[in-house]
């Protein structure tokens, strides 16, 4: 299964070559990051997230191995390989124009499928019949004329954990050899981005009956933290789509904060007709988000997310909003009529 346009690779090579940052952000070890948390992502992509089994394996700062254990159909991961390696836009392309050398394995019980690159150009086929896979690896060794500096041992890790919290059916293990002695570190965490709820409620102090949603609602899966905070946070709101940080909030952060003041609205008006106060929510809705925390992740079928601007970091799906309103509203609909304390509380936020 032949690549068919070679001169794509030379032209995108020299281009990232000129200008890394345009498309990692940094020449130092941020990029670094930014790569390997990308192809991390499209690895569980790969693996359907049937409960893929990821080994990182960092032989020294510019050298990597990243394996994923799965079963998948070969004839599909030759394609996406090859599509993403023709699509400049995509990590895997990016990863082999700023590397020394990249290796692609595909195993099965019986044979071994390489992939070969050197310096941005295609040096070798796939060969060998098409059967169900079992293991796909990467092999890479980055380029020390691109980047400057490298993550240290806790930034991998840090990278690692992250993913693992977001991809709850995942495994990850991290075998490092930047320090002194080798390490194996274990990532999973079935329960999800709540193990980062957790945390973040005991930084904050939070006030008793935090909510926790996490369920599919129409066709999007949704975990959603809400507690409040007896004092002010420097980062209230974590939100992700799929595994990408969304740190300008967008549709998810927006439709959360709006089923929560339509919920306290709802509560506070059949409370009290004629508490007029109500009125004043909807025109706060910045004030409230420095009064809350909030970890989020929306999950859409194939993981496709629209954004605005071009950073990606601001989700915009319209759709979205409004469904994810409707869910938060319902949940603490309920909530507030559990602990009216609470309402009257969050009524002082405003």
């Amino acid at each position: 299964m032949p690549i068919t346009d070679l001169d794509t690779y030379d032209k995108f090579a020299a281009h990232v070559a000129l200008r890394p940052a345009m498309y990692l952000g940094s020449r130092n070890s941020p990029g670094v990051l930014l790569l390997l948390k990308g192809i991390l992502t499209q690895f569980i992509h790969l693996s359907g997230g049937h409960q893929p089994f990821i080994t990182v394996f960092v032989e020294n700062d510019r050298t990597y191995k990243i394996s994923v254990k799965g079963t998948f159909n070969k004839e599909n991961i030759l394609e996406h390989i090859l599509t993403e390696m023709n699509n400049t836009s995509f990590y895997l392309s990016l990863l082999s124009a700023v590397s020394e050398r990249v290796s692609f394995f595909i195993s099965d019980d019986n044979e071994t499928y390489s992939l070969n690159f050197r310096q941005g150009a295609f040096i070798g086929e796939f060969s060998g019949e098409k059967k169900e896979v079992n293991g796909l690896t990467v092999d890479f060794e980055l380029s020390n004329t691109i980047f400057s500096t490298y993550p240290d041992y806790f930034e991998v890790g840090e990278v690692a954990l992250e993913l693992a919290m977001l991809n709850k059916d995942a495994c990850i293990l991290l075998e490092n050899n930047l320090l002194p002695v080798s390490s194996r570190i274990f990532y999973h965490f079935p329960d999800g981005i709540i193990m980062l709820f957790d945390r973040k409620c005991r930084l904050g102090n939070t006030a008793p009956n935090a909510i926790f949603i996490d369920e599919r609602y129409k066709k999007n899966y949704y975990q959603i933290g809400i507690a409040f905070p007896r004092s002010y946070q420097d980062e209230p709101i974590i939100s992700y789509a799929g595994n990408s940080r969304t740190k300008n909030g967008g549709s998810l952060e927006d439709g959360i904060v709006l089923g929560i003041i339509g919920a306290l609205t709802k509560f506070i008006k059949a409370k009290n007709p004629a508490d007029v106060d109500y009125l004043l929510l909807r025109k706060s809705k910045s004030n409230f988000k420095s009064r809350l925390i909030l970890v989020c992740k929306v999950e859409c079928p194939n993981h496709d997310y629209d954004y605005e601007g071009a950073t990606k970091e601001r989700i915009y799906m319209p759709g979205l909003k409004k469904d994810v309103k409707d869910l938060v509203s319902k949940k603490m609909l309920s909530y507030f009529e559990a602990n009216p304390e609470q309402a009257e509380k969050m009524k002082s936020f405003f």
